[in-house]
């Protein structure tokens, strides 16, 4: 581990902080712009621009995939210093057509960055932040576009490896922390197909038929909200289960890009490339060196994940890491070996936080890592 990287565990916070770390964030405030832009014959994405117009540059990568963005996510960054970039992916929120998965893959997301990136007329990214699945989008882009970003600035770190969806969406991982929760997800799914919730539920949230997709979306996106905080809001996440536009998105997608492990090509599907190669749709590039086959403790089942495997395009690029202690949806595993593997990078553990970018803990170091990239950061001139 260079010697370069900082690693550090916050202390938890007494309640009697709640108000101020909540305060943390910076001021609720209402796009300045708002732009739509066609990306396809199909998909025209929903993209908004806050803060200050001449500011540094900070896209913001949300989580699901297919979760949307929302008024919180303006917050994590000085408005007075940044040009904050919020989008819906394809087929998310307020982008058109809702829930569409056509042509809807990783790497469509990160060729959608970079038409972003042209059409808002930004010759670079100066940080692009992401949490969640926002951070395996944040990190693809990062790998395929090394020249295009600033800075990194990553939450609840998710690499796409087999095992972390293994334990978020079957039998015997998260379901052993959350058995209330895990009862109505699981009882949602008939005995007989249990072997595989995770294609249980693509089939059902995937399919045409509303009675079918409408419930089968609901139980799945109640069973990933009821774990992802350290302290629950029920009657929150019963409001949020209302909204169709959120809830199916997130569902369908979550469950097709999990089926196809993220679409990211495997260690076999690149044995044979002698040459860094990006196509438009689908980067395949191989490592400059044999990389080690874990950096921490343990292995990875089945191979190193692709965005471990590429870590060595981004070495140069300052990198900040928030992780919750008691992550459940992501756990602190994969944050941990992204940071032994990217030179200087830096990683806070917040003792009292799950996986939500809405705890205070977690909101405080986010917007702590943003004010200091606009030095650090590679374009933060």
């Amino acid at each position: 581990m260079n010697a370069a990287n900082s690693v550090r565990s916050n202390r938890c916070y007494p309640l009697w902080r709640v108000r101020y770390l909540l305060l943390r964030a910076d001021p609720e405030i209402e796009p300045f712009k708002a732009v739509t832009l066609q990306v396809d014959e199909d998909h025209e994405l929903y993209i908004e621009l806050c803060g200050s117009p001449g500011g540094l540059p900070l896209i913001v990568n949300h989580g699901g995939p297919g979760a949307g963005c929302g008024p919180a996510n303006r917050r994590y960054a000085d408005p007075a210093k940044y040009c904050i970039v919020c989008y819906d992916q394809r087929g998310a929120n307020r982008s058109k057509p809702n829930g569409l998965m056509k042509n809807n893959t990783t790497w469509h997301l990160v060729s959608d960055i970079e038409r972003i990136r042209e059409h808002l007329g930004f010759e670079n990214w100066a940080v692009v932040m992401g949490g969640s699945w926002g951070s395996s989008l944040s990190l693809a882009y990062a790998i395929t576009y090394p020249d295009r970003v600033g800075a990194l600035v990553l939450r609840g770190v998710f690499v796409g490896d087999g095992d972390a969806m293994k334990w978020l969406f079957e039998a015997g991982g998260a379901s052993e922390m959350y058995p209330d929760s895990w009862q109505a997800y699981a009882g949602h799914i008939r005995g007989c197909e249990r072997h595989s919730l995770l294609a249980a539920y693509d089939a059902r949230c995937n399919c045409d038929d509303p009675e079918v997709y409408i419930p089968a979306c609901r139980e799945f996106v109640r069973w990933e909200l009821a774990i992802s905080k350290l302290r629950t809001d029920p009657a929150a996440i019963e409001e949020a289960l209302k909204d169709e536009a959120f809830m199916v998105p997130f569902a369908r997608a979550e469950t097709q890009y999990f089926k196809y492990a993220l679409y990211f090509p495997s260690e076999d599907e690149e044995a044979d490339v002698t040459e860094p190669v990006i196509k438009y749709d689908e980067p395949t590039l191989l490592p400059a060196g044999k990389v080690a086959q874990s950096a921490v403790v343990g292995g990875w089942k089945g191979g190193l994940p692709w965005l471990i495997r590429h870590c060595d395009r981004i070495a140069h690029i300052p990198t900040k890491i928030v992780q919750g202690r008691q992550d459940i949806v992501c756990r602190p595993r994969a944050a941990m070996e992204l940071y032994a593997r990217i030179p200087g990078s830096q990683l806070d553990f917040v003792y009292d936080a799950g996986h939500s970018d809405r705890e205070p803990g977690t909101i405080d170091r986010l917007v702590t890592f943003t004010d200091a990239c606009v030095t650090e950061s590679l374009f933060a001139y």
